[in-house]
């Protein structure tokens, strides 16, 4: 039957990609175009003692360097899987800062960007920022995530139980186990996943006249503008416009917004060019 379930469906999209007419953010090219890279934190979890960025601001092709402070004024990154709990409550959803405020939480957190005239200079003054943290203990297994001895990751929550969370008939379970001739006990590993698209976290940022252009891969366009608008720069959505031509890769990770498509918008309105 045509067009029935399972029946292979003809892809129109693939001769222009596999023949390299596709347009993909490392094409996009704009005059006066510099870029920007990120310092990221070698750290699991740890208080920041100091973050010096000195040398990385005298360094050849710099525009700026940013790190917390820099960004007061922008919102943090909101959490969309927001649930209440069993009792009621709602769930426990901490600052996302876009850079690391005071401590650092996870290896890889952003602690401060760099802009400069090139990537390798941008690159080169990236290595040139130092980062000294009190390291404190870090966990990695939600299993001990709420033994008494596992450290807080949110000290201001006083707990690492972010939402205890319920569905279904607790009471008819408990009934019916009671009253089972067998019952079979197994223990489930989900497997840690890190999707990685070919195209990484990659964006151009532009700004002008009020208005801000994001050229940026993504599974949701409307929605990143949404985010960007209302809880980053607090702007109206019509001042941001979310460009998504070709994307390398998806597997979720698209649909939010990341700390760098922050930095190269605000990046671009402080300096007035174009950042990738």
């Amino acid at each position: 039957m045509k067009f029935g379930v399972g029946q292979s469906v003809p892809r129109k999209e693939d001769p222009r990609l596999v023949t390299g007419g596709g347009q993909f953010t490392d094409d996009l090219s704009f005059a006066d175009q510099c870029y920007l890279r990120v310092a990221r934190s070698p750290f699991a979890h740890g208080e920041i003692k100091s973050l010096d960025i000195a040398a990385a601001l005298a360094a050849p092709g710099v525009l700026a360097v940013y790190v917390a402070d820099d960004l007061v004024d922008l919102g943090g990154l909101p959490c969309r899987a927001v649930l209440n709990a069993a009792a009621g409550n709602p769930a426990f959803i901490p600052r996302r800062s876009i850079l690391a405020e005071n401590k650092v939480c996870f290896v890889g957190q952003a602690v401060a960007a760099v802009v400069a005239d090139s990537v390798e200079q941008a690159n080169n003054a990236v290595e040139l920022i130092e980062l000294d943290v009190d390291e404190l203990a870090a966990n990695a297994d939600p299993r001990q995530s709420l033994d008494p001895d596992t450290a807080v990751l949110h000290p201001e929550h006083g707990s690492n139980l972010c939402v205890h969370y319920e569905n279904g008939d607790a009471v008819g379970v408990d009934r019916a186990l009671e009253q089972a001739d067998h019952i079979v006990e197994v223990e489930l590993v989900n497997n840690r996943v890190a999707p990685s698209p070919l195209e990484p976290r990659a964006c151009v940022g532009l700004y002008a006249d009020g208005k801000y252009t994001l050229y940026n891969p993504s599974q949701g366009a409307v929605a990143q503008q949404e985010i960007l608008s209302k809880a980053i720069f607090q702007t109206d959505p019509g001042d941001i416009r979310v460009i998504s031509l070709d994307t390398g890769g998806g597997f979720g990770i698209r649909g939010e917004v990341h700390p760098e498509a922050c930095i190269c918008l605000f990046a671009a309105r402080a300096l007035g060019v174009p950042v990738k």
